[in-house]
């Protein structure tokens, strides 16, 4: 299993997004966890103290203010905008009644029918979307590197406690690593990197002294061998740490901290003929030579393995492990020197320096419940990526190795997706500024949504296309129709990753919530079913609701303040 992102891919965090330019007009929505730039509002001429608007009744009067808001509302889409504009300016129902309107809505539409249209042209204001290729092309690779561990690994589970305790323990890390990211994002859109220090050491803190806990208790619990244990709370505290370096942006470091574990690996590979061990539930540990009658967690199968070799008898030498606690160590390390601004408040605390120190606690109860949509959210998309997993755990055929190459290819593909989205932002920003028309702007932005749909999948089934052939997948349709799912699933994850950036992020909890039991559902009442097949069937209904959806809300101009 990968090490995936809050792009949309659980486990690793989201791109931070940059403060939006300050310029008049719109404004586009931040990401999840960015809040936008907040900035203090012009006074009202004449007011008073308490910011209410004088007394203002005359046609002169609103023609004033039409004058004072004329550049907003002579490039404003629909009256909508405008609205917003006399809000910032401080101007609610109470001081539209005073230009005899009865609310702010009814005082937008007469201003906006008062002033010819005049958009602003495309180069007037600064896009805030500015993509980084590099950056974002690193992210992607970051998210799949710890699959290499996943491969090597899987010689150590023997057993089905064994394959549901490192299921059990993602899912765990993937959910409280998503509302790690969104409470650090907040912060650091507030411009508060202290704020965000303390929040992002107290949640590894946490995730640290309470999920690799879990993880122990439960592998214990279920009789999983220790090594799986080791196996599973060592991954747990990478993806803890991963997401803390990705949300102050330490993308590069936290590469340098792979290297050790990831090139051990490749040695290791290189030495063994590109021969990958597999692990199968009754213990054995074999390769598979490119059939589909294994249920165990698949690696990559279907390669021969050489006689007398680590690779044939699925033994991985000791210091394989040892490189990958050495990357372990590495990543917690820049994980704690990323937040070492939490680190000097507390020893301001502790009267070891001087300075001010920030009181009250650390997350509060507000705080929580903003970030819980998140963390379901990663715990949904874990679900919805392990269901093949854990119905081969269970017997349920499953052709080997496609469920790995899916989820590596779809945690590739999560670093070319966020930069898809910033394309896609930039484009609506765009649109925004150039169109005054509702009509208009609506049939641009569903194209942009279409194009950038597009070229997401595009980029996913090459991805697939590429490593279905280097693992030598079987060519049956059961293996066309699980890949087939994975890729409909992966779509739906990057429409889920649009939505969330322009807040529209509570459809998508239910609906994922109703896929994933649809999937468990069939899977419980229809033997006969094979699970690529309901796969396929509920990612690609899956798809066309999101699609859908998002055609129709973010052809709105409020889904992209």
């Amino acid at each position: 299993m990968t090490a995936s992102t809050q792009s949309t891919m659980p486990g690793t965090a989201p791109e931070a997004l940059p403060e939006p330019a300050q310029a008049t007009g719109p404004v586009p929505a931040a990401e999840p966890g960015t809040p936008p730039t907040i900035t203090t509002p012009d006074a009202v001429p004449d007011a008073p103290a308490d910011g209410s608007t004088p007394e203002a009744s005359t046609a002169g009067d609103i023609e004033a203010l039409r004058e004072r808001m004329a550049d907003l509302c002579a490039s404003a889409v629909d009256p909508l905008e405008v609205t917003a504009g006399l809000e910032a300016e401080g101007i609610n129902d109470e001081a539209a009644q005073k230009y005899g309107h009865p609310d702010v809505f009814a005082l937008a539409e007469d201003l906006y029918a008062r002033t010819p249209r005049r958009p602003r042209p495309p180069g007037a204001t600064v896009a805030p979307w500015q993509a980084v290729p590099w950056r974002h092309l690193l992210r992607g690779v970051l998210f799949g590197m710890p699959g290499l561990c996943y491969i090597v690994g899987t010689p150590m589970l023997h057993g089905r406690a064994d394959n549901v305790l490192l299921v059990f323990s993602l899912l765990l890390s993937w959910m409280m690593s998503q509302g790690t990211a969104y409470l650090g994002y907040v912060w650091l859109g507030f411009g508060n990197r202290t704020a965000a220090s303390r929040v992002l050491r107290y949640g590894l803190a946490a995730g640290l002294l309470i999920v690799v806990p879990a993880t122990v208790a439960a592998g214990v619990a279920a009789g999983a061998g220790g090594r799986a244990i080791a196996l599973s709370a060592g991954l747990c505290g990478y993806l803890l740490a991963a997401t803390v370096a990705q949300v102050n942006g330490a993308e590069i470091r936290l590469f340098l901290a792979m290297l050790p574990g990831v090139g051990a690996v490749m040695i290791y590979l290189a030495g063994n003929g590109w021969t990958l061990p597999t692990g199968r539930l009754d213990g054995t540990t074999e390769v598979v030579p490119g059939t589909a009658e294994s249920v165990g967690l698949e690696t990559m199968p279907g390669i021969e393995a050489v006689p007398g070799t680590a690779a044939a008898s699925g033994a991985v030498p000791g210091t394989v492990w040892i490189a990958w606690a050495v990357s372990l160590a590495a990543t917690i390390a820049l994980a704690i020197a990323c937040t070492s601004e939490a680190g000097r408040l507390w020893r301001r605390r502790g009267g070891v320096q001087g300075g001010p120190a920030m009181s009250g606690p650390v997350v509060t109860r507000r705080d929580v419940a903003a970030a819980l949509p998140f963390a379901l959210f990663g715990l949904l998309t874990g679900g919805l990526l392990t269901f093949t997993l854990l119905c081969a755990l269970v017997g349920r055929p499953v052709p080997p190795g496609t469920t790995t190459v899916a989820v590596l290819s779809l945690s590739l593909s999560m670093g070319i997706a966020e930069w898809i989205l910033y394309a896609y932002r930039r484009r609506v920003h765009e649109l925004l500024v150039t169109h005054t028309g509702m009509a208009g702007f609506a049939r641009s932005a569903r194209a942009a949504l279409a194009v950038a749909l597009a070229r997401y999948a595009a980029s996913a089934v090459v991805l697939i296309a590429v490593a279905a052939p280097l693992a030598r997948l079987p060519t049956t349709a059961m293996t066309a129709r699980t890949l087939g799912g994975f890729l409909a699933l992966g779509c739906a994850f990057f429409l889920s990753l649009v939505l969330q950036a322009c807040g529209r992020v509570g459809v998508v909890l239910p609906v994922y919530t109703l896929a994933l039991a649809a999937e468990v559902a069939a899977a419980l009442t229809l033997p006969h079913v094979t699970p690529s097949t309901v796969q396929l069937l509920v990612s690609g209904a899956l798809l066309v609701f999101l699609t859908t959806y998002a055609g129709r809300v973010l052809a709105r101009v409020t889904s992209h303040r």
